[in-house]
Parts: C-alpha cells; sequence; structure tokens
C-alpha cells in the first residue's frame, strides 16, 4: 500500500476483482448469539478478496451500488450456509446527482 492509503487494487474495477478471484470463499449470516450483528467468515485470502473489493467499489466512479448473494449474482463466493448477501452503497448516491 502506498503513504496515500490506495493499494493496486483501487485501480481495478469491482468486476475486475471479482473475475481475478480463485478459490474464494465466506459466509455471511446473521451471529447466531446476537442476530443484531453480521458475521462473516473466511480464511485469510477470502478478506483480502473483501478488502480488495471494497476498495475498488470506492473507487469506481460508474456505479454507487453493488450487490452480492448467496442466491444472486457473486454465488460461486459464499458458502453453503449463508443467509446473507452484501450490498454496498458508497455516498454520494450517483443517481441524485443524474436526477438534479
Amino acid at each position: 500500500m502506498s503513504g496515500d492509503g490506495k493499494s493496486s487494487s483501487m485501480k481495478r474495477t469491482p468486476n475486475q476483482v471479482c473475475s481475478k478471484a480463485r478459490h474464494i470463499k465466506f459466509t455471511i449470516k446473521p451471529l447466531p448469539e446476537d442476530e443484531t450483528f453480521v458475521l462473516i467468515e473466511g480464511d485469510k485470502a477470502a478478506f483480502h478478496f473483501l478488502s480488495d473489493l471494497f476498495a475498488a467499489h470506492a473507487e469506481f466512479d460508474k456505479d454507487c451500488g453493488l450487490q452480492m448473494a448467496p442466491n444472486n449474482a457473486g454465488n460461486a463466493f459464499f458458502k453453503k450456509g449463508s443467509k446473507l448477501g452484501l450490498y454496498l452503497h458508497r455516498l454520494p448516491c450517483l443517481e441524485k446527482k443524474s436526477s438534479k
């Protein structure tokens, strides 16, 4: 990572991050002890993938939303037993800007 807080993964789009990922699996579900928390489980590679995905989404200026779910787009990344998906929404919303 460079001194400005931006890694090389930020130059890739979210789709590019996903297409380069191999053998990545994680689980997202409510924490059994307290379902007001979200439990994300995965190995080191899964967390690096999620980190790269979040960073790429932060820099992607063509869309402010990104979603993936165990029963929808991106399902290959979810382990069996995942109950929840991800929806990332970066602010300010591009739809609000374009409607002005």
